[in-house]
């Protein structure tokens, strides 16, 4: 409906989850498991920020998260009330992070990004400091539920498996990260340079390390 619409990316998430909700509940209506894919862009710019939540001391990015943010908690208080809810697996993830470091040439923050898996009458809380990939959302998924699947991606089961080293990419780019070194290969260049950034060192180590 064009009421909720605004002069951005469209319906501003406070309205798309709650309208998720009530989409699942006609999903689950019939007895049968759904899946459910919900795209939310209110904090991607240009943002849309409604008057409850701005704020002039903070940045617009702040207030835009913010925005988000309540409205993702408004949506699972109204999923926790469903039926659905203690069978249904939650991930939560985003394309990419901020790319507010620039000590290398691709920004590892643009790279960094959360992952959440929520499902609390199945899974208890844990926090794992592993390297993971957008890639293991799948294989992750499947053994959560304990599905038997074919995978035939580069993922692993984040919580059976792990990763010595993950790749990333983006139209500059791509880069290979250990747990020691990362590399980066700029595509109009062919340049390519290596760094120790667990010390955030920004040195070129590549001539040193040519293999």
């Amino acid at each position: 409906p064009p009421a909720p619409l605004k002069p951005t990316h469209g319906a501003p998430d406070a309205y798309l989850l709650d309208f998720a909700v009530r989409r699942m509940d006609t999903l689950a209506g019939n007895g049968s498991p759904f899946l459910a894919t919900i795209l939310t862009v209110s904090n991607h710019q240009p943002y849309y920020i409604p008057e409850k939540y701005r704020d002039p001391d903070k940045a617009e990015w702040e207030q835009a998260v913010a925005f988000s943010d309540d409205a993702l908690r408004q949506f699972f208080a109204k999923a926790a009330t469903r039926t659905w809810f203690d069978s249904t697996l939650f991930v939560l993830v985003a394309d990419h992070g901020n790319a507010n470091d620039n000590t290398y040439p691709l920004s590892l923050s643009y790279f960094h990004s959360p992952l959440i898996f929520y499902a609390p009458a199945f899974l208890a809380p844990q926090s794992l400091e592993c390297m993971a990939s957008q890639t293991d959302i799948f294989p992750t998924i499947m053994g959560i539920l304990g599905l038997p699947y074919y995978n035939n991606t580069f993922g692993i089961d984040l919580l059976r498996e792990s990763r010595p080293y993950t790749s990333m990419m983006n139209s500059s780019g791509y880069g290979i990260i250990g747990k020691e070194w990362y590399l980066v290969y700029l595509t109009d260049s062919g340049k390519k340079s290596l760094y120790h950034y667990r010390d955030g060192d920004p040195a070129d180590h590549i001539a040193q390390h040519p293999d």
